[in-house]
């Protein structure tokens, strides 16, 4: 059995957190305010989630 290295997972979750915190922080800039960058985000979220599907399901016929 693999043994899980909760720190390990911990910082992972860290790095992971401030990149979306940086992103976010650079929407809303770019964008010029709060709702814009939740628009961008949300159609940024669907091409990603978009593209995990095609990566995971290419070539399962």
């Amino acid at each position: 059995m693999e043994t899980i290295d909760i720190n390990k997972q911990i910082a992972a979750i860290n790095k992971r957190t401030v990149a979306a915190q940086r992103m976010a922080e650079d929407a809303i800039v770019k964008m010029g305010g709060l709702d814009e960058a939740l628009s961008v985000l949300y159609l940024a979220t669907r091409i990603l989630e978009d593209a995990k599907f095609i990566r995971e399901t290419e070539g399962k016929d």
